[in-house]
Formats: structure tokens, C-alpha cells, sequence
């Protein structure tokens, strides 16, 4: 699916290539196919894993500024729903709430009657 979104705004171009879509199932087809050097495997060793190990560093550094934000956004969010919970308009969103769940569990009670 991600080459599939890479290759939409390539696509225009890629029309002039004779045979490009049998071209294009012909490779992941051989990327998928059940041998021990299909061709994932030699995609993965010898473009992908020379990057991500020549880029280690920088990607573990973004990775970790990234989960300390959400980190981040997340203890905000608590906070303030913890903040909410204990104002009033939280006191009256809660009670309003627990009617309803009441309310939607006697109208319940009353149907299996029936």
C-alpha cells in the first residue's frame, strides 16, 4: 500500500514505461516468492539495512525526541482530564452520564419484558 502511495503522484510518468505494471507485479512477485533469496531479501540486504545502519543514530535520536513528546502530550491530557474530573462541569458531565447509562438500562430491562 505505501508503494502504491509513493508511486500516485510518479504515475503520469510511469504510463510511458512499456510494460511497467507487468514489470511491477513481476517484481513483487519475485519479492514474495517462498525461496531463501526472494527478492525481499536482497532488496533488505543490500539497500535497506546499509541505510538504516548507516542512519541508526539519527533515527533512534528522532524516535526518542518523538515518544518524549507523545509522552509529553499524553501527561497533559491526563492532567486535564484529571482536572475535569474534579470541576464542577465534570461533577455534571459524570452525572449526566450515569442517568443516562440508567436511563438506557431500564429502557433495556423494560424491552426484555416484552
Amino acid at each position: 500500500s505505501s508503494g502504491i502511495n509513493a508511486e500516485w503522484p510518479l504515475r503520469p510518468g510511469l504510463f510511458w514505461i512499456p510494460l511497467y505494471d507487468l514489470l511491477k507485479c513481476l517484481f513483487l512477485v519475485w519479492c514474495m516468492w517462498p525461496i531463501e533469496n526472494n527478492g525481499s531479501v536482497i532488496v533488505y540486504n543490500t539497500l535497506l539495512r546499509p541505510f538504516l545502519l548507516k542512519n541508526e543514530a539519527k533515527i533512534d535520536a528522532k524516535l526518542s525526541k518523538v515518544s518524549g513528546q507523545v509522552n509529553k502530550y499524553v501527561s497533559d491530557a491526563k492532567k486535564e482530564a484529571s482536572n475535569l474530573a474534579n470541576s464542577s462541569t465534570g461533577q455534571v458531565l459524570s452525572a449526566t452520564a450515569s442517568a443516562a447509562i440508567d436511563n438506557a438500562m431500564s429502557e433495556q430491562e423494560k424491552d426484555k419484558e416484552i
